[in-house]
């Protein structure tokens, strides 16, 4: 039997999966959004520090998870970040990108954080410290982060840097103190 109009309703019906999926992905893509900034900010800090983790983790495979990575510090650690590749740039004579200064494969994590409650989120005000424990409880580590511009940021600490001029390397200047 021949039926005229099977081409139009194979292509209907692959127009309405595509339609599916298109939906799907939206709900998706706008679940990882508001995880990203909006909505909960425990998970979205959390959601931070994961991603951040796992772009680190990356960067023995992939250089491009450095650049991830990088977009995930808080901004005075992208500070400190570009002064080490100028920095780099006068000793090696070279041009680095700030990205590039985070150690690309020799990343390592202490422990592993438990899978499902191995991270969790305290924040006050634009400020987070997700605590990050293994599966035992036996290893804990509390990581600072920052709401910068709507989204979260891990404080990346960095020692402080020791400034080239010439061939001769200075001493990174003493931090102010407190007198009292």
């Amino acid at each position: 039997m021949f039926f005229p109009h099977a081409p139009q309703a194979s292509a209907i019906a692959q127009r309405s999966r595509r339609g599916a999926l298109a939906l799907v992905l939206c709900v998706v893509l706008l679940g990882g959004a508001s995880a990203c900034g909006g909505g909960d900010p425990e998970a979205a800090a959390v959601s931070a520090l994961s991603r951040f983790l796992e772009a680190m983790d990356r960067t023995a495979v992939n250089e491009q998870a450095l650049e991830e990575a990088y977009a995930l510090v808080d901004q005075g650690a992208r500070r400190s970040l570009t002064d080490r590749a100028e920095q780099a740039a006068l000793v090696g004579g070279h041009t680095f990108a700030p990205w590039q200064m985070l150690a690309q494969g020799r990343f390592r994590l202490r422990f592993s954080p438990a899978e499902r409650t191995g991270m969790r989120a305290r924040v006050t005000g634009d400020h987070a410290i997700v605590s990050v424990t293994n599966d035992d409880g036996s290893s804990k580590a509390d990581v600072p982060l920052v709401r910068e511009a709507g989204q979260w940021h891990v404080q990346l600490v960095l020692p402080p840097l020791v400034r080239v001029s010439g061939n001769a390397v200075a001493p990174a200047p003493a931090p102010a103190t407190e007198k009292r």
